[in-house]
C-alpha cells in the first residue's frame, strides 16, 4: 500500500487579550498580545502579520466573561493591508457563556504574505454590559 504525505494547507493565526470590562458603542481592535486590553484605536503592534498567501476561510471564536444582557455585537476580521474584511457574526450575544466556543466557516478573505490583521469587536449599547470579558479567536489560512 502506497501512502501519500500531503503538504500542510491550513495555517492558524491567533488574536486574543486579556480581561477587562467592554464599554457600550464602541469598536475594539484585538491582535496578539494576550496580556494587553483590545484597544479602541487601530495600532499597528496590535496586527498579527500574515506570514502566507491564502484566505482565511474559518473563524473559532473561545472564551469566558460574567453575562450581561443580550444585545447583538458584532465581530470582523480585517485585512488592513488590503483594506478588505469578512463579517464573522453580527449576532452574538453575551448573555451566556455557553454561546462560546463559536465557530464560523465559508469565510473567503484573501491574505497574503506581510498583510497586516485585526480582529473587531464591534459592541452595542447593552442594558447591562458582561464583564471579565477574555477570549482566545482562531483564523484559520487556507493556503494558495
Amino acid at each position: 500500500m502506497e501512502v501519500s504525505v500531503q503538504p500542510l494547507r491550513i495555517l492558524p493565526i491567533r488574536f486574543s487579550f486579556l480581561s477587562f470590562n467592554p464599554n457600550d458603542s464602541t469598536t475594539y481592535h484585538i491582535g496578539d498580545l494576550g496580556g494587553v486590553i483590545p484597544n479602541a484605536a487601530s495600532l499597528g503592534r496590535f496586527r498579527v502579520e500574515s506570514c502566507v498567501n491564502g484566505r482565511v476561510t474559518r473563524i473559532r471564536l473561545s472564551g469566558n466573561f460574567a453575562a450581561g444582557t443580550a444585545e447583538a455585537s458584532t465581530f470582523e476580521l480585517h485585512n488592513i493591508s488590503q483594506a478588505t474584511s469578512a463579517s464573522i457574526t453580527t449576532t452574538f450575544s453575551f448573555a451566556s457563556a455557553a454561546n462560546f466556543p463559536l465557530v464560523v466557516t465559508g469565510l473567503t478573505l484573501a491574505v497574503n504574505i506581510g498583510d497586516q490583521l485585526e480582529l473587531r469587536l464591534i459592541t452595542p449599547a447593552w442594558v447591562t454590559n458582561p464583564t471579565a470579558l477574555q477570549m482566545t479567536v482562531w483564523a484559520c489560512i487556507e493556503l494558495n
